[in-house]
């Protein structure tokens, strides 16, 4: 089985950043908008059938990490991030998580980390450490409330987190398709 790794080089400050997905291989497409187009190929070595999702790269967290288009996801986590503050907030931010293996980062950010503890067909289970809550009814957040730290969501279910702030925080939407 041969593997296609994505290398992107800064040349300013001489660093590479490789983008190996372990059971996938990444193909460039080319350019478009000032993003580098991605296709992923995977899983390989599983019996599963191979399924190709288009995306892009991001450097977060020093790291390159595949962000897959939304609309092409067949199989995966999408996450939408809101940050938020007394002044304003700023708009969704998306990310995606197609490798679905226990230990992999869904999010980190707001003194908070998601990472995958289990998946399957059918539903998907989400460790969290920090100060992450479910939202009340009418999308407060109780400060007394302990935050979380395990969710399973099923698959095509969306739900939403919100970290235990006052003056500024996030929130999340995640889904599992």
């Amino acid at each position: 089985m041969v593997r296609v790794q994505c290398i992107v080089y800064d040349k300013a400050n001489d660093v590479k950043y490789v983008l190996d997905g372990y059971d996938y291989s990444y193909d460039i497409l080319g350019v478009e908008d000032g993003k580098l187009i991605v296709k992923e190929v995977g899983p390989y070595g599983y019996g599963h059938p191979l399924t190709e999702t288009q995306g892009t790269v991001v450097i977060k967290n020093n790291r390159l990490r595949f962000v897959a288009d939304p609309d092409s996801l067949t199989k995966g986590l999408i996450v939408y991030e809101k940050v938020w503050s007394e002044t304003g907030g700023k708009d969704k931010e998306v990310s995606t998580v197609t490798i679905l293996r226990h230990g992999e980062e869904v999010y980190s950010g707001f003194s908070s980390e998601i990472k995958i503890e289990s998946a399957s067909d059918s539903e998907i289970v989400l460790k969290i450490e920090g100060c992450l809550v479910e939202p009340n009814a009418d999308g407060t957040i109780d400060m007394r409330k302990e935050p979380l730290t395990e969710i399973t969501i099923q698959r095509d279910q969306t739900i939403t987190l919100k970290s235990q702030t006052m003056d500024a925080g996030v929130t999340l939407e995640i889904t599992y398709k």
